[in-house]
């Protein structure tokens, strides 16, 4: 922003080195104190993200398919990939019933591979569609998008509630000792209200950083209406297509100001056009 508190430049931001591996320390030592106090059956607030659905990840390799990429489930026991979207939980083979599952490292692929080339924008964009909403939890069930079985958020105090929950649980135990077993229950069902509380609160206030990024976004582009930009697609809906400047600024162009009609296919996440035949 300038001098006058108006915003005067839009850029992305961009990770350096240093910065990732400090969020590798960061995950690493969230992942040792989750792990520690479950061992230790302590009433703990965990960071939960589960597995991303069937329905999703099948909607998912519709989409993926004719761009030429997969994520492919794996058998649990043995690794072995299966080319199937979607497996359920386990399956006869041989007489013998083979648990599949679709572990992160099958979306990791996908990103690697896509890297660099012009569709990496939409296929992340996909991939992150497909999966869950994280939530706290005093129940343990592992964290999908860390690859971590075991997690919980211990790192930032002074940012986020759970946290701070989380300090105040260590120094009561290191305090006062585990806790006896009416105690645990006790804690483990404020727990339960603390963490669902934690969950909706976080939601809101992404939904609030959203619409502030907006309107700050918003009131800089304002100064280059009527102006013609190069960007690229970055959403296909029914209503038009959501594009993207290089400077990280989305918006939409409606099908009312596109000409022709226009057919949306929620499989390929394509608009054609009747007369044209241009495919978005």
């Amino acid at each position: 922003i300038d001098e006058k508190g108006e915003p005067a430049e839009i850029r992305g931001r961009h990770r350096m080195l240093s910065e990732m591996v400090i969020e590798e320390f960061m995950i690493l030592a969230n992942e040792t104190v989750a792990s520690h106090y479950r061992s230790k059956a302590v009433p703990f607030p965990y960071r939960l993200h589960p597995k991303p659905s069937r329905e999703s990840l099948f909607a998912l390799n519709q989409f993926l398919r004719p761009l030429g990429y997969f994520v492919k489930a794996e058998r649990d026991e043995e690794g072995r990939a299966q080319r199937h979207p979607v497996l359920p939980s386990g399956i006869r083979q041989k007489g013998k019933i083979v648990s599949f599952s679709v572990p992160p490292r099958a979306y990791q692929r996908v990103i690697q591979q896509v890297k660099g080339r012009p569709e990496e924008a939409m296929v992340s964009t996909m991939l992150l569609r497909s999966l869950t909403h994280a939530s706290y939890s005093p129940q343990e069930e592992g964290h999908f998008g860390l690859a971590s079985e075991c997690y919980c958020h211990f790192t930032s105090p002074i940012r986020r509630y759970p946290d701070l929950l989380v300090h105040r649980i260590i120094k009561e135990y290191g305090m006062k000792g585990r806790p006896d077993k009416a105690a645990a229950e006790r804690q483990r069902e404020r727990l339960g209200e603390q963490c669902a509380q934690a969950s909706v609160c976080e939601r809101a206030a992404e939904d609030a950083e959203r619409k502030a990024d907006s309107l700050w976004k918003a009131a800089y582009m304002s100064q280059f209406i009527g102006e013609e930009f190069d960007a690229s697609v970055s959403g296909v809906t029914s209503y038009g297509l959501y594009v993207a400047l290089e400077n990280t600024v989305e918006g939409l162009i409606h099908v009312s100001n596109m000409e022709d009609y226009y057919e949306f296919d929620e499989r390929n996440q394509t608009l054609s056009s009747w007369r044209r035949c241009v495919i978005y």
